[in-house]
């Protein structure tokens, strides 16, 4: 089942700003090069534009501290303040951007919402969410929104999941809160079954089980990236409704097609 979607949005009702957008243009221009420094004629070359404008646009990146300038043999070259770009775009960042046209896809099939979490310090965080594009979209999963990890479907599959090592990490966290969930943390047999029972049968699943939401069920994923957990696809129903589906299957089918293919994405750069 082919899931891919296409990544087009509406488009903005704000004017875009050609100025940057030329800026951006010379910074992949010398990321191209194989010696990454440049002259201001082979970069006009390179890019198509004016040289009067190739020129304006560096000096203005040389005095916001991304390229150099060497007056000796004339070649603009970039800095190391240009790492500073990409420090805030993570696995995290590259898996909620690459999922979203899968996630929508995926929720159009099975009607039910559904969202991608990833964990943070010590709970499941929703990023992104279809919410909007579902008619049954009854679930409050919105991006931001802090989840427990025992309790929750993506919890439970993150954490059955991971290596033993970053589990136990992620357990002691989860004792030293001393919060209503630190008793289920501290229970052996308890995250023996839970984790024996997700890795089985290769997703996590909540039937009620959260106190908050006692009327909702959820199944989530984990998405893997060179052997690590990164992310959960999780969707969310509403308990009373799917328990009279006969199909099921076909939701966790589904999630599952929608899960391998944003693996084999993610795995493929």
């Amino acid at each position: 089942m082919d899931l891919t979607m296409s990544s087009s949005d509406q488009e903005s009702p704000y004017k875009t700003c050609q100025t940057l957008q030329r800026g951006l243009q010379l910074i992949q221009c010398f990321n191209n090069m194989t010696n990454t420094a440049s002259r201001v004629s082979e970069l006009s070359k390179d890019t198509g534009l004016h040289r009067t404008t190739v020129k304006r646009l560096l000096e203005t990146l040389r005095e916001s501290g991304f390229v150099k300038y060497d007056s000796i043999t004339g070649l603009y070259s970039l800095t190391y303040q240009v790492k500073s770009l990409s420090c805030g775009y993570r696995d995290t960042v590259e898996v909620v951007e690459i999922a979203w046209p899968i996630m929508k896809e995926v929720s159009k099939q099975i009607v039910w919402p559904c969202s991608i979490l990833t964990f943070d310090k010590d709970e499941m965080v929703a990023r992104n969410s279809t919410r909007p594009y579902s008619r049954l979209s009854f679930h409050s999963a919105i991006p931001g929104r802090r989840m427990p990890v025992l309790k929750t479907a993506a919890g439970r599959a993150f954490l059955s999941f991971v290596s033993q090592q970053e589990r136990e990490l992620i357990l002691q966290l989860l004792q030293d809160k001393n919060d209503e969930y630190s008793s289920y943390a501290k229970d052996p047999e308890y995250i023996k079954k839970v984790i024996n029972e997700t890795r089985t049968r290769g997703y996590g699943i909540n039937s009620g089980d959260w106190e908050d939401e006692p009327k909702f069920g959820a199944i989530a994923f984990p998405i893997i990236k060179n052997h690590e957990v990164i992310a959960c696809l999780n969707c969310v129903y509403l308990l009373s409704a799917v328990k009279k589906l006969k199909n099921f299957q076909t939701l966790v089918d589904t999630m599952k097609a929608g899960k391998n293919q944003i693996e084999q994405l993610i795995n493929s750069e």
